[in-house]
């Protein structure tokens, strides 16, 4: 569920964020780009650590909540998520698309639904699995905020049973295939 929530709220966030800055500002992509590379210099702990000192006498059932680790873990996947996309909206032609869906009536909602994202299907369905990879492997911020995900699962039960840590690794693995070859079908049926 964390994984799915956080796919999508990257996706939310990041396809509008990056079309306006494509279409109205050269300087904010720059802005974009220098932000998305942050989260390879800041540590996981730097970021939970001032998560929680922020939020703890804010918010305190937002860190309770499982859920709670869907914005770090957004934070956690932008490197690979923006570089993804931000290669998808160089490969269209976004101003010409954007000026004829504007032309024929459509308002911004509509052109981001119905021109702009069926445009961008594959970088986002991969920008979508980059991100579910991520939260399937973080293990540092659920560690420090105390939250029992699948990381923890497989570090704990590594230590009680080994043999059903390895049968529950191996599914992992094989599920990360599938998704892989279901993405590049995606893609590729896309692109054809």
């Amino acid at each position: 569920m964390l994984a799915v929530a956080t796919a999508v709220m990257t996706s939310v966030l990041l396809v509008p964020t990056m079309v306006a800055a494509h279409l109205h500002s050269p300087r904010a992509r720059k802005l974009i780009e220098v932000s998305a590379v942050l989260p390879f210099v800041v540590p996981a702990i730097a970021l939970v650590v001032g998560f929680a000192g922020t939020f703890r006498d804010t918010i305190p059932f937002f860190i309770r909540n499982p859920l709670g680790l869907v914005p770090l873990y957004v934070i956690t996947a932008l490197p690979f998520t923006h570089r993804t996309l931000e290669n998808g909206l160089a490969a269209l032609d976004l101003r010409t698309l954007v000026n004829a869906s504007r032309s024929l009536g459509a308002g911004w909602v509509r052109t981001m639904v119905l021109v702009i994202a069926p445009n961008m299907r594959a970088s986002i369905a991969t920008a979508s699995f980059l991100a579910f990879t991520v939260v399937i492997g973080e293990f540092t911020i659920a560690s420090l905020l105390l939250k029992n995900t699948l990381p923890l699962y497989l570090s704990y039960a590594q230590g009680q049973n080994p043999q059903g840590s390895f049968a529950l690794g191996l599914v992992l693995v094989v599920l990360s295939t599938v998704f892989v070859a279901l993405s590049n079908r995606f893609a590729r049926s896309v692109t054809t």
